[in-house]
């Protein structure tokens, strides 16, 4: 595939909404013989390239400028010796292109380390979409395998690892070999096990080279062993032992390593009733109760949560940083997706995709999606006759445009709030009707089987209703009566 395909494929794995761009760019290391070259997909064996729609017209005469006078000669032939001077390079090129005129403004663009080739500088160049990078949480830490501190999140280490992947495909590709192949899923899965590396270094304060990644590790194998018969359930806090948000309720005298998987899993078992066992990512020390008041903004204080067989997820706060489920990581599986419910919109209401009330819908269920109690969101093209006919077991409200600020004061309460397609608030907690339904479940609960009857009921009756459920562990579900919208 191109570079823009693997980046496509890559970061909706993600989110939905990422619509990646990438492309290189490759500065002459002798600026006076040759001219940077900017392209999607360079040609096998030489630099040749299809431009990039902006990008071929970027200014890099202040970079090359640098690159003439500040390097020293033997870049050329051992320019990794120069990682502070490469780094900063690469940070003029970002500049260059976040101040072009015709950059996207939606795109915030990075760069990969460089790779020499033929005389030239070749970096990676992604943009990705600054109005969905908010969605993933970056807890702050200082990355100690340079001098430059930062803020990280899930994509940021998924960035990481695709330039890693991309940078030895495109060095293949240019000396005639085959690209090396990846899987995306294999590639956040790297993703993931960096993410809690770097964790791992910022609290042990040791280089994450010298870490390997077994911290990640030792939660995957833990997950994978069961004690007496029982899956893997109870929490790891990951922070020093001096944290000042822990109180230590019971110290092991000879702390277990993590890498004794039956004597950590054996542990887990006493985890719970607001008790974690403590640990640096490597060692176990005990049993630690948690001052939620007490923990700094900016101090490091992670939780690994084991939720059954071979499922875990890593958090800071209230927020999941990512989970890990049948040896698959990426964000949590329940995350609201947007395309999803923007084809649902179109397919049930017939609203085009880019359609202001559509948009305006999918913004109102991305505010649900984030709400800690769980909620449900019914919209029927019928809102106004509902809520007159559910008056004895809602409470209906004046018809207002629902914002999303609002919505989240109406969604403490049990019930649907009722919508009409339009965005037009016209119940809250309205307690749903409907007959029973062949489509529900007894593994979901009250919430999501009422609303799987409501809509089955009201569609087979030539509504058109569709249900978005919230559960209290974020999970968004979708629901439509797929055999009454296709009649």
């Amino acid at each position: 595939m191109s570079l823009f395909e693997n980046a496509r494929t890559v970061f909706q794995v993600l989110d939905k909404d990422f619509a990646p761009d990438p492309f290189f760019i490759a500065l002459p290391v002798n600026t006076a013989s040759a001219a940077p070259i900017v392209g999607i997909q360079p040609h096998p064996v030489h630099l040749g390239a299809t431009p990039q729609k902006w990008a071929d017209s970027l200014d890099f005469s202040g970079v090359l400028q640098k690159i003439s006078k500040d390097f020293p000669a033997e870049l050329k032939s051992n320019y990794l010796r120069h990682d502070r001077l490469l780094r900063e390079l690469a940070s003029d090129i970002e500049n260059c292109i976040q101040k072009h005129p015709n950059k996207p403004a939606d795109l915030d663009y990075g760069l990969s380390f460089p790779f020499q080739f033929n005389g030239y500088l070749v970096f990676i160049a992604l943009g990705l979409q600054n109005t969905v990078t908010p969605r993933f949480p970056s807890p702050p830490y200082r990355d100690l395998r340079n001098d430059l501190g930062g803020i990280a999140s899930m994509v940021t280490h998924t960035c990481w690892e695709f330039f890693f992947a991309e940078v030895r495909s495109l060095q293949n590709m240019l000396q005639g070999r085959p690209p090396t192949p990846y899987m995306p899923a294999d590639l956040v899965g790297g993703a993931a096990r960096r993410f809690l590396t770097n964790i791992a270094s910022q609290i042990q304060q040791r280089p994450v080279m010298s870490l390997g990644g077994v911290t990640y590790d030792f939660c995957n194998a833990i997950s994978l062993t069961k004690y007496e018969g029982g899956r893997s359930e109870g929490g790891i806090v990951l922070a020093h032992t001096g944290h000042p948000a822990l109180k230590r309720e019971v110290s092991f005298k000879n702390p277990i390593a993590m890498s004794d998987t039956r004597a950590a899993r054996k542990l887990l078992e006493l985890a719970g009733n607001g008790l974690f066992l403590q640990s640096d990512g490597e060692k176990i020390f005990g049993l630690s109760a948690v001052d939620s008041s007490a923990i700094p903004t900016e101090d490091s204080l992670f939780f690994i949560h084991f939720i059954g067989f071979h499922h875990w997820e890593t958090r800071w706060k209230k927020d999941v940083l990512f989970e890990v489920k049948n040896g698959m990581a990426g964000p949590p599986r329940g995350r609201f997706d947007r395309a999803k419910l923007l084809k649902n919109l179109e397919e049930v209401f017939s609203f085009p995709r880019d359609e202001t009330a559509a948009l305006h819908l999918a913004g109102l269920v991305e505010q649900a999606s984030q709400e800690e109690c769980g909620t449900m969101l019914i919209i029927s093209d019928r809102a106004a006759d509902e809520a007159a006919r559910l008056q004895q077991q809602s409470t209906v409200i004046e018809p207002i445009p629902l914002k999303a600020e609002t919505l989240k004061s109406l969604t403490c309460i049990d019930g649907a709030v009722l919508l009409s397609p339009g965005g037009i608030c016209h119940a809250i907690g309205v307690i749903l009707d409907g007959l029973a339904s062949e489509n529900g479940t007894p593994s979901r609960g009250a919430r999501y089987n009422s609303g799987i009857r409501y809509v089955d009921t009201w569609s087979e009756n030539g509504h058109k209703t569709l249900a978005v459920i919230v559960s209290e562990d974020g999970g968004v579900d979708i629901y439509r009566n797929t055999r009454a919208h296709a009649q």
